[in-house]
């Protein structure tokens, strides 16, 4: 290696981190981008309350939940009667009061909503943002779950109802805030009971939201029991459906680069694994039956996995406006599980919530490491990212380093590994550029094809 080369290595070194350096926002900054945020929250928070007032001073329509006891009792047994015509078996559990459960592990903290019954919001522990703050990768206000199904002649919507909380750990019975740590486990449970009014609540025919958590996982179990539903839900029920819906929160510095690294990723049952477009808005109707699919984010996924196969996937991926500079994207994805309610009397799935990091993804054998862009359809390129290039970049990301230094770092020691061939070519062209003027003064004295003899 001379001495031109070094210098060239060391100010490429030093411009990298004096730009690093100079581009990070200083705390006046921070700040500054803190009190927008908080003025925006602020300012949507007195919206929503002002709506909820205007809606508050409507007349009551017919689908109305029912009215506060305060009113005319005609029009309280009229709203009793239109709660129960549009959800039928599951009135009772149409009204109720918001509750959170938190599940708190060493790799996780997940808030569950009675409402629904559902994961609300995802904190991945050992992370930050770009400007310090917890890293979450949906919340409660810009995001959905729920599972459709026909059930005593109408449309049953799981998102529409106020689940009962059970707990099978008796150390947790009656807490809101459940914390494992270790290699501990646990399973919580949010049940949807069918038939039940206001002197019975609890009722032997219900549904069943399972999550299942270990402390140094970042996998969630998801089960959905139906108990002694069989006469409840039609005989000629084929499928249930499964609707998810998020507004990915930003986590990086470069909002540009992160969006460019955002799509659904989704894997078929024959292994493939294919993605939507990340550079624009796109949509999919998938015919084939799909394993798995994933909100992907640059670093972060949050992936919802079939224990079998999920079929009928619509996936869409809208990007947000300019304005809204808190979200990156808006992922929706509708999906049918088969589902017989005579045979079935548990769908299985998983959620993975975590880090796009190969050693993780690769333990769960999903191909869930496909997401990562390490030239898949290159088997050479593949081979070397996977055994040369993040070994190394797992090695320095155990020194706490900014992943924009680790790649620094990266691209240096590539340059050096390359050296030895790069400067073997720059010396074959150097004395070929030496040898040139007596090439062409050779060219000149034996112009005819006949003299090549001669040449040489």
């Amino acid at each position: 290696m001379n001495k031109n080369t070094i210098i060239g290595l060391v100010l490429i070194f030093a411009i990298m981190i004096g730009y690093t350096w100079w581009s990070a926002p200083s705390e006046e900054e921070l700040a500054a981008r803190q009190h927008t945020r908080d003025s925006i929250i602020a300012a949507q928070a007195i919206e929503q309350q002002q709506q909820l007032e205007r809606q508050s001073q409507r007349p009551l329509q017919a689908d109305t939940l029912p009215v506060a006891s305060s009113a005319p009792a005609e029009m309280a047994v009229r709203d009793s009667s239109a709660v129960i015509n549009r959800f039928g078996v599951f009135a009772a559990s149409a009204a109720g009061t918001q509750q959170d459960f938190i599940i708190e592990t060493d790799l996780l903290r997940l808030t569950l909503s009675n409402k629904g019954g559902r994961i609300s919001q995802v904190e991945l522990k050992d992370y930050k943002t770009f400007d310090g703050k917890p890293l979450l990768l949906f919340v409660p206000d810009s995001s959905m779950f729920d599972i459709g199904f026909y059930a005593d002649n109408r449309v049953i919507n799981t998102s529409h109802f106020y689940f009962e909380p059970e707990w099978s750990d008796v150390r947790f019975t009656g807490k809101n805030n459940l914390q494992i740590t270790g290699n501990d486990s646990l399973r919580f449970a949010m049940r949807l009971y069918a038939g039940a009014s206001d002197s019975v609540t609890h009722t032997d025919k219900y549904i069943e939201f399972i999550y299942s958590v270990r402390s140094d996982r970042y996998m969630v179990g998801f089960d959905v029991n139906f108990v002694n539903m069989d006469q409840v839900l039609p005989v000629n029920t084929k499928d249930l459906n499964v609707n998810w819906y998020a507004r990915l929160l930003r986590q990086e510095k470069s909002l540009s680069t992160e969006k460019m690294n955002t799509s659904i990723h989704y894997r078929h049952s024959d292994g493939e694994v294919d993605y939507l477009s990340e550079r624009k808005d796109d949509d999919e109707k998938i015919q084939t039956r799909v394993k798995w699919i994933s909100f992907k984010q640059q670093f972060f996924a949050s992936t919802l996995i079939a224990d079998e196969y999920f079929i009928n996937t619509d996936l869409e991926k809208r990007g947000e406006p300019e304005k809204e500079p808190r979200y990156l994207e808006t992922m929706t994805a509708n999906l049918s599980l088969p589902f017989n309610p005579a045979m079935d009397k548990q769908v299985g799935m998983q959620f993975y919530f975590g880090p796009l990091k190969y050693n993780i993804l690769r333990k769960y054998k999903l191909d869930l490491e496909r997401q990562i862009p390490l030239g898949w359809s290159f088997f050479l390129m593949q081979w070397i990212n996977r055994f040369a290039v993040l070994p190394v970049f797992n090695f320095l990301e155990g020194f706490n380093l900014n992943y924009g230094i680790i790649i620094l770092i990266l691209t240096v020691l590539l340059k050096i590994v390359l050296f030895p061939i790069a400067y073997k070519t720059y010396m074959s062209s150097a004395k070929m550029r030496v040898l040139k003027p007596e090439i062409d003064e050779i060219n000149a004295k034996y112009p005819k094809k006949e003299d090549a003899m001669k040449k040489q």
